[in-house]
C-alpha cells in the first residue's frame, strides 16, 4: 500500500469522529480484524538487524472536548536482542490523560495468535510526579515472528503535540494522520525524512517509507535529525489562535522581558548599590556585571512557579532558565544599556525553524547585545561574558527587542577557530636507563574550550575534587601515563570570571607524566610513538554509509608543538605519518577545515608542530567525505612514529 488516498483519510476521521460518542474507540482502522502473519520485504540488507517495523501508524483526532492520539505497530522479529527490545511495552500517560481500547498479541511464523491478557498489565501511579505509566509484556512473542499492538491516549485539548518516527530499528512504513474537529483548524509539518503528503482542509496525512535507523554517528545531532511530524491548533471558527505563532511569542515575552513592577525594582536596587563595576567602556561593564550577577543568582532545573518569578528570585537568588533571562533584564533595563533576548533550543533536541513555531522546544534564553556582538547566558555560572554555550551555537534564535514589534530572527554563529583553541607543548625526554619518559607539558585552552575548563574544574566543590578534575583532564589524552604531578598556572584567575574578555579568556595547567609506552627498543634503534602525544583521535572509516549531516559542538583549533631531545649517542634516522598536509575548501574557496603537521631536526631536538582547525558548524552530507578527510587525518598522525638510530 504506497498511498494514502482521501477516501480512507476521510473514512479514518468518521470513523474516529463517531467513537467519541462512546465510552471507547472501538475498531480503529489501523488495527486489523484478523491477525494474519505479513511476510516483509528482505530484499534490502537484514543480516545484522535485530527487529523490523512493518508499520508505524498515528491518529491524532481533535474535538472540543479531548484530544486523542491512537498508536499502532507491528513489529517482525529477528533475533534475540530485538526480542528484548521489543516484547515489553511502556506507555507514558500524562498526569491528565487516559489510556483506553489497549490491545497487543504476538503472531508467530506459523500463524499463531495470542492476545494480551488485560489482567496482565501493570500500572504505576505518580511517576516523574506527574505522570502515569502501563506496562505490559507482549505475551507469546518470539524470534521470527512478529508483535502488533494498538491504544488510544485521550487528554485535554491541548494546543500541540509531535509524533516520532522510531530509528530504533528500520521502519518500512508510517503512516500519520491528524484531523482538526468541532471547528478547530491544524497546522502540521514533517521534518527530517522524504515523505509524501497532502492537506485539506481539516485532515493532514503523512507516508513515511524506508526509514533507517539513526546510528550514533560521530559529530552528528541524531535527537534533532529523527524524523517526527509536529502539529498544532492554528485557529477556531471563530478566527486564529496568534499563540500558535511566532508574532505571539515574541509579543507575549517582550512584555516579560520588560514589565516589571515598583516592588521588584526597589529589591533590585537594595542589591545593586554593592555592585561597584561600572565603567567609561560599556563592555568593561558588562563583563563586570555578569561576574557580579552569577555571585548572587544561580540556576535551578525547577519549573515550579517561584523559579521564575522576579521578585521570590531576587529574594531567594535562584531561578530556572527563564526566571532569570528576566532577572538580567530588569537590572539592563534599569542601567540603561541596549540588549535584546534571543530564544531558542539545544541543537542536540531540535533545529528551530523559523517558518514553524514549535513551543516545545523554546527553552534557551541568551541576552544579546546588538552593538558587540557579545552575549550572556544567565543559566550557567561558569559562562563568561561573551560567550554561547556550545550546544546553542549554530542553532537559529527568535528575537524579542524591545525595538522591534515583529518576529525577527538570528542565526547564532560560532567564533572563529582561533578563539576556541586547544594548545599544548610537550618537551619529552627518554630515560634509556630506566626505561620510560618524561612529558612535560603546558596547555591553555580558549573560548568554548576554556569554558569547559571552568564547568569541569573551577566549579568543582572542594580543592581535592578540582584536582581530580585535571587528573581526569590529563589521563583523557595521557590514559598509559603516571602523572608526576599536576596543576593550574594563575589558580586565582581561574576564580574570578570578570577576569576573561570575551572569548579571549584563557585557562592554562601544566603537568609531569612519567610513560612506559612512548618508545620501544628494537635492536639498536629507538621507535618513538610520537602519534600518542596529542591523546586518542576521533576515526570516521566507517565502511557503512553517511546518514546524517555533520553537526559540530563548535569552531575550534588545535595546536601542538612537539619537542623531543635525542638522547646522547643516538641519531634521528626516519619517520612515518609525521608530515601531513589536508585542507578542505568549498565551493568559493573558503577553507573550512584543516590539518597541518611539520617536522623539524635539529643536532639534538626534533620538533614538530600541528595545526588543526575546523570553521563550519553544520556541513551538509554532499560534503561529508571531504570533512572526513581531515578528521581522519588527525586518526592517521595518532599512528606516527620516529626512528631514532645508535650511533656507530
Amino acid at each position: 500500500m504506497n498511498t494514502f488516498p482521501r477516501t480512507l483519510v476521510l473514512l479514518v476521521c468518521m470513523q474516529l469522529y463517531a467513537a467519541f460518542s462512546a465510552t471507547s474507540v472501538k475498531d480503529t482502522v489501523f488495527w486489523r480484524t484478523s491477525a494474519t502473519f505479513i511476510t516483509p520485504d528482505m530484499s534490502k540488507e537484514t543480516e545484522d538487524l535485530s527487529a523490523l517495523i512493518l508499520e508505524d501508524n498515528r491518529l491524532v483526532l481533535y474535538s472540543s472536548k479531548a484530544r486523542k492520539v491512537t498508536r499502532h505497530r507491528i513489529v517482525h522479529i529477528l533475533s534475540s536482542e530485538g526480542l528484548n527490545d521489543h516484547n515489553k511495552v511502556v506507555i507514558y500517560v500524562p498526569g491528565e490523560g487516559s489510556i483506553i481500547d489497549l490491545k497487543a498479541r504476538s503472531i508467530s511464523s506459523s500463524g499463531k495468535v495470542t492476545e494480551l491478557n488485560q489482567n496482565n498489565i501493570k500500572d504505576i501511579t505518580n511517576y516523574d510526579e506527574d505522570a502515569n505509566l502501563k506496562i505490559f509484556a507482549i505475551e507469546g512473542a518470539e524470534v521470527g515472528g512478529q508483535i502488533e499492538y494498538s491504544y488510544t491516549l485521550q487528554t485535554p485539548v491541548y494546543d500541540a503535540g509531535i509524533e516520532e518516527v522510531s530509528t530504533a530499528c528500520p521502519t518500512q512504513r508510517a503512516y500519520f494522520v491528524i484531523c482538526g474537529g468541532d471547528g478547530l483548524y491544524i497546522a502540521t509539518k514533517a521534518y527530517n525524512w522524504p515523505n509524501k503528503n497532502n492537506k485539506f482542509a481539516d485532515v493532514h496525512w503523512y507516508l513515511f517509507e524506508n526509514v533507517v535507523p539513526l546510528e550514533d554517528e560521530s559529530y552528528s545531532s541524531p535527537d534533532a535529525n529523527s524524523p517526527f511530524v509536529e502539529y498544532k491548533i492554528r485557529g477556531t471558527a471563530y478566527g486564529e489562535t496568534t499563540y500558535s505563532e511566532y508574532e505571539y511569542v515574541v509579543d507575549q515575552k517582550r512584555a516579560e522581558f520588560s514589565n516589571f513592577n515598583a516592588t521588584e525594582k526597589r529589591k533590585l536596587n537594595s542589591l545593586m548599590k554593592h555592585f561597584d563595576g561600572e565603567s567609561t567602556d560599556e563592555q568593561v561593564t558588562l563583563r563586570n556585571l555578569n561576574a557580579f550577577l552569577k555571585t548572587h543568582f544561580y540556576y535551578e532545573d525547577n519549573y515550579s512557579p517561584e523559579y521564575s518569578d522576579v521578585l521570590s528570585i531576587l529574594k531567594s537568588g535562584v531561578g530556572n532558565d527563564f526566571g532569570l533571562a528576566k532577572v538580567y533584564c530588569l537590572v539592563l533595563s534599569e542601567m540603561g544599556i541596549n540588549y535584546e533576548v534571543l530564544i531558542t533550543c539545544d541543537k542536540y533536541s531540535l533545529w528551530l525553524d523559523p517558518d514553524y513555531c514549535s513551543r516545545f522546544y523554546l527553552n534557551e534564553y541568551v541576552i544579546h547585545f546588538p552593538d558587540y556582538h557579545t552575549f550572556i547566558y544567565p543559566s550557567s555560572q561558569v559562562a563568561h561574558y561573551g560567550i554561547v554555550p556550545s550546544w546553542l551555537e549554530g542553532n537559529t534564535a527568535v528575537v524579542v527587542s524591545q525595538k522591534k514589534n515583529y518576529a525577527d530572527f538570528m542565526l547564532i554563529k560560532s567564533s572563529s577557530p582561533e578563539n576556541d583553541q586547544t594548545n599544548l607543548t610537550i618537551n619529552v625526554n627518554l630515560d634509556l636507563a630506566e626505561n620510560f619518559s618524561v612529558i612535560d607539558i603546558l596547555g591553555f585552552g580558549t573560548g568554548q574550550v576554556a569554558y569547559d575548563y571552568n564547568s569541569e574544574i573551577y566549579f568543582s566543590e572542594s580543592e581535592e575534587e578540582k584536582q581530580l578534575a585535571l587528573k581526569d583532564l590529563i589521563e583523557w589524552r595521557y590514559p598509559d601515563g603516571e602523572i608526576v604531578n599536576a596543576e593550574m598556572i594563575d589558580p586565582a584567575a581561574w576564580g574570578d570570571i570578570s577576569t576573561c574578555q570575551d572569548y579571549l579568556c584563557k585557562r592554562s595547567y601544566k603537568a609531569t607524566i612519567r610513560s612506559h609506552s612512548f618508545y620501544e627498543k628494537v635492536g639498536t634503534k629507538l621507535l618513538l610513538n610520537v602519534g600518542k602525544l596529542i591523546g586518542p583521535q576521533t576515526e570516521m572509516y566507517s565502511e557503512k554509509p553517511r546518514i546524517q549531516p555533520i553537526t559540530c559542538d563548535h569552531n575550534k583549533s588545535y595546536s601542538f608543538e612537539i619537542n623531543i631531545r635525542i638522547p646522547d649517542g643516538y641519531k634521528y634516522s626516519g619517520n612515518q605519518n609525521t608530515e601531513i598536509e589536508n585542507v578542505y575548501e568549498n565551493e568559493n574557496g573558503t577553507k573550512i577545515a584543516g590539518f597541518s603537521s611539520k617536522l623539524e631536526v635539529t643536532e639534538n631536538q626534533i620538533t614538530i608542530r600541528i595545526y588543526e582547525y575546523y570553521s563550519m558548524l553544520n556541513i551538509s552530507l554532499d560534503h561529508y567525505e571531504d570533512y572526513r578527510k581531515i578528521i581522519n587525518s588527525s586518526a592517521n598522525f595518532n599512528k606516527a612514529t620516529i626512528l631514532l638510530e645508535k650511533i656507530q
